[in-house]
């Protein structure tokens, strides 16, 4: 697991949970093209990240925390008046959308997954330079901690050789090392007892 993977495992969540038309797309179409009574169309997109920080919660395990910021966009007609825009099932949206977060995990790898308080979590705006249709934002986040296993692939920001590590230590190694007490023994006194035995367990 690492950054890449778990947002992939958080929008296949989002993705069989919500209706979603298209990705990676600020205005949708008019019509949902999966449906055929002329249910809005929609749009999402994966924000920039934040708070992303990396603990060492180990000799070789690393936790990782990190805030998903997600906007969820439903187009309706131009002509339609504001007061008729349906505000209550969007707000059930993402109501869903949050208790559904709080009861279900992404992903097995994924050690918590919370609802993220957003300042704005509906917002109304118009199409400019087009015909005006109304564009309806769920606007929404989730903080999430999982253990780093494996390092993110940056070949396509840099060169995959421009920097390598040797004898990468595996992030996924948990190392317990055995001592054999003497009859004097003392906890905090080292020359109370030996190492035995070394194990590795490796996931």
């Amino acid at each position: 697991m690492n950054i890449q993977l778990a947002h992939q495992k958080v929008r296949e969540f989002l993705t069989i949970r919500v209706k979603i038309d298209a990705w990676d797309l600020d205005i949708p179409e008019l019509h949902s093209p999966t449906s055929n009574n002329y249910q809005p169309g929609t749009s999402a997109i994966a924000l920039p990240i934040q708070n992303l920080v990396h603990k060492r919660a180990g000799l070789n395990l690393i936790e990782t925390s990190v805030r998903f910021p997600y906007r969820i966009t439903y187009r309706f007609p131009f002509d339609l008046a504001y007061d008729a825009l349906p505000f209550s099932g969007l707000e059930g949206v993402i109501s869903t959308i949050h208790l559904l977060a709080s009861l279900q995990l992404p992903d097995e790898n994924i050690k918590s997954f919370q609802p993220a308080e957003v300042e704005d979590s509906v917002t109304v705006e118009r199409i400019a330079q087009e015909d005006g249709d109304w564009l309806v934002n769920l606007n929404f986040a989730f903080d999430v901690v999982f253990n780093t296993t494996d390092f993110p692939d940056i070949s396509s920001i840099q060169p995959a050789d421009y920097y390598n590590i040797e004898n990468p230590p595996s992030l996924s190694e948990i190392t317990i090392r055995v001592n054999r007490a003497k009859p004097e023994f003392i906890k905090s006194n080292t020359s109370t007892y030996v190492e035995d035995s070394t194990i590795n367990i490796i996931k």
